[in-house]
């Protein structure tokens, strides 16, 4: 009976990580058939978990991140007060609240699973070679060898925006590091398949010409070769790494040597005098979000609310008329609709998990260990959400579900 029922476990979180891939259906709404199928999801899986009755629901609220969501969860609630517009504030709700439950869902399956640690690395390279398949097989058919186009938007693969592709195969190259790291360099094979595996995700990244996936790389190289020296470990697996990610910028340079396009460049150059540039736009988000909480700091212009209510203070620099559905920071945007305390417990939710892998990582000293890794995943969603609106799609929703889930499980806070 136990096997089988770690066979479901095992498939209701597949289940949940192949969010990505369900279609549209021509909705007027892309993300909306996902959420709609994850949230279905949840709730079947919410009454596995209770019947099943191997899980004490008071254990599982003595983790820090999920108590601080559930606070978050009351603060949104209490923000509705504010609100003028009824309706988006209950569909944010809804979404925050599936968010809220998938983590507590796959805490609970994680905790039962057998041999957890392979499976969730077996599942995020599973999912990995998809994503990057599908967005390497768009570049193929749309490639023009006279005029090669970068960041298009066919090369989104399952996602209707290359930015959060980018960061969604990003986000899954810390575990396939953890793969590369653990694997003996004599087993070729699996060598072989990981160091294509890598030269599928940089190159997928590349070709999407996302900024702040580009640095995401940067950086997570650079956290990943201080952590070596730290640790004084042989330098045959990073030396391999830093082949790999040269190939592909080579590759890619070559693939679009037409399209006046370069990665380095694209990352290293910050447009800042080209008044519509996006990065002018951003600032100009960040600046009325602020001007936002400062008016309302206790709750906020509630929740879900902020698309409408920007327009007041966005209306002396728009040209034209627009609405800014996202602030494109998720920390501000939690901030401005809940009030201060409800984006202070927002950004709580990640920075206790962060606090307790950095100080497993710092107690363990273990180069195979996957906390080190983890952690730079959590890092790649932080940088996501500082930039961009993760917390309004479902397939940035399941991989920080899944992170946040799988590490409580194996850090076994109480």
């Amino acid at each position: 009976m136990k096997n089988w029922r770690d066979i479901v476990d095992k498939i209701f979180i597949a289940l949940t990580a192949i969010t990505f891939i369900i279609p549209g259906f021509s909705s007027i709404d892309e993300l909306f058939p996902e959420f709609l199928y994850l949230s279905s999801l949840q709730v079947i899986i919410s009454i596995y978990n209770i019947t099943t009755k191997e899980i004490d629901y008071i254990d599982v609220f003595k983790n820090w991140s999920i108590k601080f969501f559930l606070i978050f969860i009351i603060f949104s609630i209490a923000s509705i007060l504010n609100a003028t517009n009824l309706q988006l504030s209950l569909i944010e709700l809804t979404a925050f609240f599936t968010f809220f439950l998938t983590i507590i869902n796959s805490f609970i399956l994680f905790q039962k699973t057998k041999n957890s640690t392979r499976f969730y690395v077996i599942l995020i390279l599973s999912l990995l070679t998809v994503e990057t398949s599908k967005v390497l097989l768009e570049v193929y058919k749309a490639y023009d060898f006279e005029n090669p186009q970068i960041r298009s938007r066919y090369y989104a693969g399952f996602s209707s925006n290359v930015n959060v592709t980018a960061f969604s195969i990003l986000f899954k190259l810390p575990i396939l590091l953890y793969a590369i790291n653990k694997s003996k360099l004599l087993k070729r094979k699996k060598i072989l398949f990981f160091s294509i595996l890598c030269f599928m995700a940089i190159s997928s990244i590349f070709v999407c010409y996302s900024r702040g996936a580009i640095l995401g790389i940067l950086l997570i190289l650079f956290l990943y070769g201080v952590f070596t020296m730290f640790f004084r470990i042989t330098f045959k697996k990073p030396l391999l790494i830093l082949i790999i990610v040269f190939t592909a910028y080579l590759t890619n340079s070559l693939l679009f040597i037409n399209g006046n396009s370069d990665v380095v460049e694209r990352a290293t150059t910050l447009d800042l005098e080209t008044e519509n540039s996006s990065i002018n736009y951003r600032l100009g988000y960040y600046y009325d979000a602020i001007n936002g909480l400062l008016e309302k700091p206790f709750l906020g212009w509630g929740i879900g609310n902020w698309k409408i209510q920007s327009l007041t203070f966005s209306k002396d620099r728009s040209k034209e008329y627009e609405v800014a559905y996202h602030t494109h920071n998720d920390f501000l945007q939690v901030a401005v609709e809940t009030g201060f305390f409800g984006g202070m417990t927002y950004f709580l939710i990640y920075m206790t998990l962060f606090y307790l892998l950095f100080k497993k990582v710092y107690e363990n000293k273990n180069f195979n260990s996957i906390y080190f890794y983890l952690l730079l995943s959590l890092i790649v969603f932080l940088i996501d959400s500082s930039i961009n609106f993760p917390r309004a799609r479902p397939t940035s929703i399941v991989n920080a579900s899944l992170l946040i889930a799988f590490s409580l499980s194996k850090l076994k806070t109480k």
